[in-house]
């Protein structure tokens, strides 16, 4: 049972959307105060910090459900991406979860995640995470 429950954690489903992103960085971008190449914002970036920090995800599901049943369920978090790559303005869109107490795990990790450096100010993310 606790191989299966790992096995269903470590596999969350994430789903993205963006829902304002049509610009991208051009490929060879380079930050201004280094010689660096800096990866082009697309789907595709977001998705590879996401699944980064998919560990923390699962860090707040495990603390918050130690000693209780893990339950099924999902949570909608919408963010803007600001043109330092931080994020701001993180939200839950919607969540099955019966209290906010994964939810304000999850918020407080996700607002301290780093992108690539949008072209649009305006960029928002909108992004599922599953358990269960």
């Amino acid at each position: 049972m606790k191989n299966m429950l790992m096995k269903i954690i470590l596999t969350v489903l994430v789903v993205l959307t963006i829902s304002s992103c049509t610009s991208r960085a051009p490929s060879n971008f380079q930050h201004k105060d280094s010689e660096k190449k800096i990866p082009s914002f697309s789907k595709k970036s977001v998705k590879s910090v996401i699944n980064s920090h998919l560990g923390e995800v699962v860090e707040c599901y495990k603390s918050i459900y130690e000693k209780e049943i893990y339950p099924q369920g999902e949570i909608h978090f919408q963010w803007n991406i600001i043109l330092t790559g931080e994020t701001d303005s993180v939200i839950v869109k919607q969540s099955t979860f019966p209290d906010d107490k994964l939810a304000d795990c999850i918020e407080l990790k996700i607002s301290t995640w780093k992108f690539p450096i949008p072209i649009d100010e305006n960029t928002i993310i909108s992004y599922p995470f599953f358990f269960g």
